[in-house]
């Protein structure tokens, strides 16, 4: 019996915590029971102290025991008096420890069944109290929130829904690679993480930008609120819309009972409601509640704002949290929720099944797919590969289960052909494949790289590498594993960076050593654990050795010591110091850079520079004219066609260093209408669609553009021959038509010029899109008359004469052609972004130009050199003659605005005219599917830009925007394009430079020269059937370009910010230079962490943290500092500069 007590002592002290202001713990002890007689005490007492051994601590409970005693004379009533007053007993304090250093998990049995029972009587009165307080609360946690729950639906719904989810999911449950392009809803099945097969399903979704938390329920029937940033893989569509209903309600609100723990947890902000609280506690009068305790009754003011600050997140999923709110929420409003047991009955058996069958999978698959990787060293046509591709996971999937799966067929020998595709990512294939094969190919890291998908969570596309150079990398880690050969390799590092004539020979491995460095430095063996805990023993080894050899080496520079900084500044350091573009050493980036590039990709670029190279030849040899002849037209296929616009002034605007010119711009005036021509660039009515220079422009899919290089998608050949620009040249032109009104258009640009703050109402805007899609035409031109010298910089200066623009003003036009028309075509454009941003679209109000410049000579002799302007950052790079520049773009230039609207109209016409004739192209869309309360958030956000003509969004609210969209993506299929304001869209106007244009040109082609024409001329043609092949090809390859670019970029910011914080750091640096003014942008709150995340305009590539202090922390309270306010750049220190991690970290002082 005194055992029982003392389980009894713990367990009532352990339920008795009291809530005070603060989660504070009450200092009074409650364990009011009537006393045992003191010689029956003694007795038990002798009993149990006799034992050897105890499972408790005596001496705690003694002074309970003790004080018990001391007390017993005490009235009920007193005592009840006595708990608000601060006893300081050594049993009160050894409690308060206790419960301070000790979180104790507890059964859910032991909170109230044991609470109060008289242990005086017998003991099978005690145990049948004891079971029935437990039936008694089972029934209130479990039994009555089951059934409520079932209430709330129809019986036939939730056994369909059951029925479906524990029989039809698991057996015949499939994704395709289109599912994964949506964005995450109720209904999705994911990992959180990437290294686990356990699943989750999710029952709720942010309804505010201000929030990214999801719930997940687990396979365990647990509740997981957690950021949507946490999922690993993603599997959607899997489960009907039609029970999307029931399953946002999987998770309910717990009813709480006075003095009993909840058994449910909080949400991620800890929400709170007056229908939280016990009922006999719930006061909805006056806006108050009643918070209540055995010890004290509070009142405290209902907060009104429901908008919970997400910037205070608790996890709520943390063990100790969990136990908190189990102990220490009784009788509050905050509101902890469950899953009733019906629920975990209706989903928990698919999950199950599912992840299970994807487990038991994984064995036999394992060594199919290293079959697999051997088939696959034979490319499409037939040869041994020697250089990575990438493959749709799909594809994989694909071919493991059907090992001799058809192959497209093509006579191309270089590059991959359009034509007779086949679509891996339309097909099904059951989710359990989907996940053996994603957790085998992160296994198998060694013959394939996952490339990630951040928009969309699941990755689709994987790269092969060659078997060859998987076995060369063995042998290098095989010699490096060994002592001998990292000492030798350690050793030649320092003779050269010293500068020295290494004693000995190179060792045999140090080219494949550097080579792997490269690779590592670009994240190929972030999956390969082996490999890369050999190369960080290196760098160490290499590191130790430069101390002893007196080379400094960088302190603080890295995010951690494995860093892909720190193998990239040893290499740096054995080139001389020379700065190198990483991405030119990837091999999986696939650059034709002479350096590292394969012999496959370097055949490939031979053959563009032959004909570039021939073709400038006075006299071509006859190898070159039979090439041309199989890769071009003898004759131009659409010159019946062609209509003669050569009189037509034409304006060609872009950037000076543009690479290509593929677009302009014309109006004229036709009786009561102008007509504006978009005139693109015909490279379709050159190149064939079956010849080499398709089938290298596909692979490619874009023209790669990096501050320091761009990597073209088509030869310079086509470029001359295609290009626009050329003054008196005939060319050719694909042309987007569309008119006006004369009178209309001049009234509106007449009420512009005379007031700049006049409005256009949604009137005007209605007749003016109708005119442009009733009236809107494709033609093929021949045009010659290019205006000269129109870059931006020139177009704004022309329509900011105000001697012109007061001509304008008094005659209704001025005595320049050039500004007459231009001044049209910029209010023409005003129109069109008025449209668009009617509904709702998107606009940047300004961009970061980032260049590395060649200059004449190289800075071998100097150090680096940071000039400042009040338009340009320029960094001046030691041992190179490179000079990184960082400007800023105005997006809302009146030059800017007029060339980006007209495109844009340009392709929305492209894409209505193929779905009204029914041709069969490429779309591209980006529709986020957002629910309700997003899509009227983003709504209002947009008009924001309208408001006080400010057409900037504030920062914070941007960056909380953006993590919920999708990536645009190519379709075969018109879809809107949210950003754009436009029900449809697609890619016309660039088809110098991107693929998707130069396919819609040729299926536009083949409309108007109709099937028969075709076979009479014997013109190829791409095929309906091809086009999602093609869509599914191009979006694979647009993400890892994307990828590329965005490296690239973050690289050159990173390296300028490291040699700026290197000079400031300099004690010989001039300091009376103008220091940066970073105008960093707070976007959290300094109170909830460590850092907070900043945004920095001019270096938008970058992820900025500022260190939080205590100065920071005083602002912030004063209000000197704001979410989404400048930080004063004088109280900010550059610390830290990891541009390959991408870790940038600011003092504030």
């Amino acid at each position: 019996m005194l055992r029982l007590q003392e389980v009894h002592v713990r367990k009532c002290y352990g339920s008795k915590i009291i809530l005070k202001h603060n989660l504070h713990i009450s200092s009074t002890l409650l364990y009011n029971k009537p006393s045992i007689p003191s010689s029956r005490r003694s007795r038990l007492k002798q009993k149990f102290t006799s034992k050897s051994k105890s499972k408790y601590d005596d001496s705690f409970f003694k002074n309970i025991f003790q004080e018990n005693k001391d007390n017993k004379s005490k009235s009920i009533e007193t005592q009840s008096q006595d708990t608000h007053q601060e006893v300081k007993t050594s049993g009160l304090e050894k409690i308060q420890n206790l419960v301070k250093s000790k979180v104790k998990s507890r059964s859910i049995f032991d909170s109230y069944a044991n609470l109060r029972i008289d242990i005086t009587k017998p003991n099978d009165v005690l145990v049948r109290s004891i079971i029935k307080n437990t039936k008694t609360m089972n029934k209130k946690r479990f039994t009555d929130p089951a059934t409520s729950w079932l209430s709330n639906f129809p019986q036939k719904e939730i056994q369909e829904l059951q029925d479906f989810l524990n029989n039809d999911l698991p057996i015949n449950g499939t994704i395709n690679g289109k599912t994964m392009e949506t964005p995450v809803k109720i209904g999705d099945l994911v990992t959180l993480g990437s290294e686990s097969l356990r699943l989750y399903l999710v029952t709720s979704v942010p309804k505010s930008f201000n929030s990214r938390i999801c719930t997940f329920l687990s396979d365990r029937g647990e509740i997981m609120f957690a950021p949507f940033s946490t999922i690993g893989y993603r599997f959607s569509g899997l489960i009907p819309d039609k029970y999307h209903k029931i399953i946002e309600k999987f998770v309910v609100l717990e009813q709480k009972y006075l003095n009993i723990p909840p058994i449910g947890i909080p949400d991620a902000v800890f929400s709170k409601s007056n229908s939280a609280l016990p009922k006999e506690l719930q006061d909805r009068e006056n806006g108050t509640k009643k918070v209540v305790t055995e010890e004290k009754e509070e009142v405290v003011d209902v907060d009104g704002n429901g908008d919970p600050d997400e910037s205070a997140y608790l996890d709520p999923n943390d063990f100790i949290v969990q136990q908190a709110s189990s102990q220490l929420l009784s009788n509050t409003d905050v509101q902890t929720f469950i899953v009733p047991t019906t629920v975990r009955q209706i989903y928990v058996p698919s999950l199950l099944q599912i992840s299970n069958e994807a487990f038991w999978k994984m064995g036999p698959m394992y060594r199919k797919l290293e079959e697999l990787h051997r088939s696959l060293q034979v490319d499409d046509n037939n040869g041994e590969f020697n250089t990575p591709r990438i493959v749709s996971i799909f594809e994989i999937l694909s071919k493991l289960k059907q090992p001799t799966s058809e192959q497209s067929t093509s006579t191309i020998k270089l590059g991959k052909s359009p034509t007779n595709l086949i679509d891996y990512d339309q097909r099904q294939y059951k989710i359990s494949d989907v996940m053996a094969v994603l957790s085998l190919l992160k296994k198998q890291s060694h013959l394939w790289t996952i490339l990630p998908c951040k928009l969309s969570f699941t990755p689709t596309k994987v790269t092969i590498w060659s078997l060859a150079q998987t076995k060369e990398e063995e042998r290098t880690i095989e010699y490096l594993n060994n002592d001998d050969g990292l000492t030798e390799i350690t050793k030649y590092c320092g003779q050269v960076a010293l500068g020295q004539k290494p004693a000995n020979t190179k060792p045999i491995f140090y080219n494949n050593v550097e080579k792997m460095l490269r690779e590592y430095v670009n994240g190929k063996y972030k999956d390969d654990a082996s490999i890369s805990t050999t190369l960080v023993s290196l760098l160490r080894k290499v590191d130790k050795h430069f101390v002893e050899l007196g080379i400094p080496l960088k302190e603080e520079a890295y995010k951690n010591e494995y860093s892909y900084g720190k193998a990239y500044d040893l290499l740096t350091k054995l080139n001389n110091d020379i700065v190198v573009n990483p991405l030119l050493w990837s091999e999986q980036a696939n650059l034709p850079t002479e350096e590292n590039a394969s012999a496959n990709t370097l055949t490939k670029q031979k053959f563009y520079n032959y004909m570039d190279q021939e073709l400038a030849n006075e006299t071509p040899n006859e190898i070159l004219q039979n090439t041309i002849a199989n890769e071009i037209y003898n004759e131009d296929p659409l010159q019946h066609l062609r209509q003669d616009m050569r009189e037509t002034p034409i304006y060609c605007i872009d950037d000076p260093t543009a690479h290509e010119i593929d677009d302009g711009i014309s109006i004229h005036e036709d009786q009561q209408d102008y007509i504006v021509s978009i005139h693109v660039a015909e490279p379709s009515s050159y190149i064939k669609p079956d010849s080499i220079i398709s089938s290298l422009a596909f692979e490619k899919t874009s023209t790669s553009y990096m501050p320091d290089t761009a990597f073209p998608m088509l030869p310079k050949l086509v470029s001359d021959i295609a290009g626009l620009g050329i003054p008196d040249k005939n060319t050719r032109t694909f042309v987007i038509q569309y008119r006006v009104d004369k009178k209309t258009v001049d009234e509106y640009i007449s009420n512009k010029v005379n007031d700049k703050n006049y409005k256009v109402d949604q009137l005007l805007l209605d007749q003016i899109i109708s005119q442009i899609n009733e009236s809107s035409n494709i033609v093929f031109a021949t045009v010659s008359n290019f205006r000269q010298g129109f870059t931006y910089d020139k177009v704004n200066e022309v329509l900011n004469d105000e001697i012109k623009i007061n001509q304008y003003k008094s005659m209704g036009q001025s005595n320049d052609l050039d500004f007459n028309n231009l001044i049209k075509l910029q209010y023409i454009s005003s129109l069109l972004w008025e449209i668009r941003k009617s509904n709702h679209a998107y606009t940047n109000s300004g961009n970061t130009k980032l260049m590395v410049k060649k200059n004449n000579t190289s800075n071998t002799n100097c150090d680096t050199e940071f000039i400042y302007d009040a338009n340009e950052l320029q960094m001046k790079l030691a041992n190179s003659n490179n000079t990184v520049s960082i400007g800023f773009a105005n997006l809302e230039s009146a030059s800017i605005k007029l060339v980006t609207e007209n495109m844009i109209i340009a392709n929305y016409l492209t894409a209505r005219f193929a779905t009204t004739n029914n041709i069969k192209i490429l779309y591209r869309y980006l529709d986020p599917k957002f629910n309700d309360e997003l899509l009227s958030e983003y709504q209002k956000l947009m008009k924001l830009s309208d408001t006080n003509n400010n057409t900037s969004i504030p920062t914070d609210q941007l960056t909380q925007m953006f993590p919920f969209f999708t990536r645009g993506l190519v379709t075969d299929k018109p879809q809107k394009h949210l950003l754009m304001g436009l029900s449809m869209y697609s890619n016309i106007t660039s088809p110098l430079r991107r693929y998707i244009d130069l396919v819609n040109q040729w299926k536009i082609q083949d409309f108007f020269l109709g099937k028969q024409q075709q076979q009479q001329q014997q013109q190829s043609r791409i095929d309906d059937k091809n086009i999602p092949g093609i869509a599914s090809y191009l979006n694979g390859q647009g993400e890892i370009i994307r990828n590329i670019q965005l490296r690239a970029n973050t690289f050159w910011q990173g390296l300028f910010l490291r040699n700026y914080q290197d000079l400031k750091n300099n004690y010989n640096y001039n300091h009376n230079h103008n220091p940066i003014d970073f105008k960093l942008k707070l976007i959290t709150n300094p109170t909830m962490g460590p850092t907070v995340g900043v945004y920095i305009p001019n270096f938008r590539f970058i992820n900025a943290h500022v260190e939080v202090s205590s100065e920071m922390l005083e602002d912030f309270k004063l209000g000197q500092l704001k979410i989404g306010g400048l930080i004063d750049s004088n109280k900010l220190h550059l610390k830290q500069v990891d541009f390959l991690e991408n870790e940038v970290i600011f003092e504030y002082k």
